[in-house]
């Protein structure tokens, strides 16, 4: 499973929620460290300052106050009194004797938990007196719980904020970036002149812009002399061939030509023709490149159209001993070239006789489908190789190219795709035809009409 891949806007926001938090975890952290410390220091000179006055305070042996005027004197202190045989004499009613009894072996200011109290306490000795003191740390967690309260409040507000801010910062930083793929999107083959505008801060962005308008240049100047190279190469060709074509052609209707000869030439006569079939498959394609292929676009019937092309693969099927099924749904109109949609559907003809079985099938369909015009044409043979499907459409490419027979040169099936997306749709390999099938599968936009029963069987 592929992991999900977030806008880099949303990244930044989060990036900075997290960095916020972060941030604000090691110093929560540290202000609560320093502040208990603190209280604990705060409490500690307290009970020193009341240790040492409470052995000044307190008269001799008989003479202590009660614990309850011990209470009310100190409130927010625990006092008890030991004797010199370790008795207790007087204690505050807060204070348990046995905490205050396990003082007098640990003299220093220490912290005692017991019962859910926790006092920090010490020990101070008057005379062969005993003298314990006891602050409550009640008052101090309450401080400590107060304060991780507040943060646990204002922390989601604080990394809300953060985040938003990220995500405003990012949405200013990348609106130039913003307005580079609005433009890059625009670009097209024929439109290599538009340039990326480039801000007025000398920056990584202006310097990123003002990098790619020189590659666009380079691309444009590139584009341009690989079209005239392309258009002036193709039309030289075609007329060195035509010129080839006729005097092939008349050395043929020679009739002092000895049979050896013919054999020859009507070969030389088959392989400039499929040098024509190249040359003028290149053009066009470098015209659909350049986005420069003429086409008229009107409302045309495809199904006649349809059956007109499958009326021409009826030859091909019958002289290879192939069988051939057509159906349809009736009429179906389309906005688009008849030329190009009739070289588009004579190829894929063409491909599904020339690369069949002996005594195979053809079947061709065409109606519509999830609001598309559908054209599915299939055909029984060796079939096209896993490892090889995804390269079909590139340019002379052949699934077998170790072959002998020279069946063809790998442009038809490109053509067929330029056509097709020339007019909004698309043509794709089917990925999971019926076993022994080979299907390709054209998409063109247009609106759906009652379907209506017609089957052709050339």
């Amino acid at each position: 499973m592929r992991p999900t891949r977030l806008p880099i806007r949303l990244k930044f926001a989060l990036w900075a929620s997290a960095l916020t938090g972060v941030v604000l975890l090691v110093y929560s952290v540290g202000t609560f460290i320093n502040l208990y410390q603190e209280q604990l220091e705060a409490v500690d000179l307290t009970l020193a300052s009341e240790g040492r006055a409470l052995t000044q305070a307190l008269g001799p042996a008989g003479t202590d106050p009660t614990a309850e005027e011990i209470d009310r004197q100190q409130p927010w202190l625990s006092f008890a009194h030991f004797d010199e045989n370790g008795q207790l004499r007087v204690a505050s009613t807060t204070l348990p004797e046995s905490v205050a009894r396990a003082a007098l072996s640990h003299p220093a200011i220490h912290t005692v938990s017991k019962d859910g109290y926790t006092w920090r306490m010490g020990a101070w000795a008057q005379a062969d007196q005993t003298y314990v003191v006891a602050y409550d740390l009640e008052e101090v967690h309450d401080i400590i719980a107060d304060l991780v309260l507040s943060y646990l409040v204002s922390l989601p507000v604080v990394l809300t904020v953060a985040g938003a801010g990220g995500w405003w910062v990012s949405g200013r930083a990348l609106a130039p970036l913003r307005a580079f793929t609005a433009t890059a999107e625009g670009i097209q083959a024929a439109q290599l002149d538009q340039r990326m505008p480039v801000p007025a801060a000398h920056d990584e962005v202006s310097r990123l812009a003002t990098v790619l308008n020189a590659l666009f240049a380079r691309l444009e100047t590139s584009f341009a002399q690989a079209q005239r190279f392309a258009a002036d190469a193709s039309h030289e060709l075609r007329t060195s061939l035509t010129v080839m074509q006729g005097d092939v052609d008349q050395l043929l209707h020679d009739a002092a030509l000895p049979p050896s000869h013919e054999a020859r030439l009507l070969s030389l006569q088959e392989e400039i023709g499929r040098l024509d079939r190249i040359t003028r498959h290149l053009l066009l394609l470098a015209k659909f490149d350049a986005g420069q292929a003429s086409s008229h676009f009107n409302p045309i019937d495809l199904t006649d159209l349809f059956r007109e092309t499958a009326e021409d693969a009826e030859m091909l099927a019958s002289g290879s001993g192939l069988s051939l099924v057509v159906e349809d749904e009736g009429p179906v109109t389309v906005s688009g070239d008849a030329v190009q949609l009739r070289s588009l559907l004579l190829n894929l003809w063409q491909n599904a006789a020339r690369y069949n079985q002996p005594d195979g099938r053809i079947t061709g369909s065409l109606g519509h489908r999830n609001g598309q015009i559908e054209i599915r044409i299939a055909n029984t043979g060796p079939g096209i190789p896993p490892e090889l499907r995804d390269r079909v459409f590139q340019r002379f490419f052949q699934a077998d190219p170790s072959r002998t027979e020279r069946r063809g040169h790998g442009l038809g099936l490109s053509l067929c795709q330029a056509i097709a997306r020339a007019h909004g749709g698309d043509i794709t390999l089917d990925p999971a035809p019926a076993d022994g099938w080979t299907a390709f599968v054209v998409t063109l936009p247009g609106a759906a009409s009652p379907p209506r029963g017609h089957a052709l069987a050339p």
